[in-house]
């Protein structure tokens, strides 16, 4: 275990490489456990990231979830920026379908951290819209369709359908004992 301060890039660095924590832990320190598999990253008895360990040299590992509060604020920086060019399929649904909108696609991230929507959901959701050919691929339209859930159907004991089939159920299992 080690401790590390966070530098101005929100990275710390160990055994020359930078490993990315978020962005509001710039200038602290935190704890490291360090693993033969991963770097298990800690802030005030918190763990507030995790990464697979780099064996080779002046390589960055970085998430793009951790810079997500500057991107807010600098939306300009997120094209160019290292954490979009680490995540591949980020990178291409960004130049494919939100190319120079990046306060909508930095929109689009929040809300899938936000509600813990994975990128395989967010894949299989953007598949589907583009698919139907709803016309162009939006933030609005991705969220409308991520967010929707079926509303559990209240079930009425009450009615005459549903005693009959209780009824029923109730016959079978006699018949099977």
């Amino acid at each position: 275990q080690e401790q590390l301060r966070v530098d101005k890039y929100a990275t710390i660095s160990f055994c020359t490489n930078r490993y990315s924590v978020p962005d509001h832990l710039v200038g602290e320190f935190v704890e490291v456990n360090i693993l033969s598999d991963q770097l298990a990253i800690h802030h005030q008895n918190k763990r507030v990231a995790t990464h697979e360990r780099c064996y080779l040299t002046h390589e960055f590992v970085i998430e793009i979830e951790h810079y997500l509060a500057t991107f807010k604020k600098k939306p300009g920086a997120l094209p160019g920026s290292v954490a979009l060019a680490s995540n591949i399929y980020l990178k291409a649904l960004y130049t494919d379908h939100f190319r120079g909108e990046p306060r909508a696609f930095i929109d689009l991230l929040l809300y899938c951290r936000e509600q813990r929507i994975s990128e395989e959901k967010l894949d299989e959701s953007m598949r589907r819209l583009l698919d139907v050919k709803y016309g162009r691929l939006t933030v609005e339209k991705l969220r409308a369709l991520l967010g929707n859930q079926a509303a559990p159907r209240p079930i009425n004991t009450d009615d005459s359908i549903c005693v009959k089939a209780k009824q029923q159920l109730l016959d079978i299992s006699k018949l099977m004992n």
